[in-house]
């Protein structure tokens, strides 16, 4: 099994221009040798905690329909690493997978929260 992990240099609370960096690496670095991509924790905005009402994205939505495209059009499994997702009406910092049909595999939210950063506050 062939991983390859991007760590992108991640544009502080600006998730349109976080897709344009990673679809560029994808197209740049995929090849048919590799059968998972990881991505970096809070990929979509980064830490910008004081907009997350306003950044966040909403039940995964456009997080989700992203790594879809992505996965499906390179036919690779992708941890998603973590975006600020809103559910319910609460922000989760949520990690989620897609196999290379597009299809969710797992969610998870993130539970032990860095106090440093204040999460625990979001």
């Amino acid at each position: 099994m062939k991983v390859q992990i991007y760590q992108l240099p991640i544009v502080f609370g600006d998730s349109s221009k976080n897709e344009t960096q990673i679809t560029q690496w994808f197209e740049k670095n995929m090849n048919a040798e590799v059968d998972v991509v990881v991505l970096p924790e809070m990929w979509n905005n980064g830490y910008d905690l004081e907009h997350l009402n306003e950044k966040a994205d909403n039940n995964l939505g456009q997080s989700f329909s992203f790594i879809k495209h992505l996965a499906e059009k390179y036919k690779v499994d992708i941890v998603a690493g973590s975006v600020s997702n809103i559910r319910n009406n609460q922000i989760f910092n949520t990690a989620f997978s897609v196999n290379k049909s597009g299809q969710l595999i797992n969610e998870y939210d993130k539970v032990h929260l860095v106090p440093m950063l204040r999460e625990h506050e979001f």
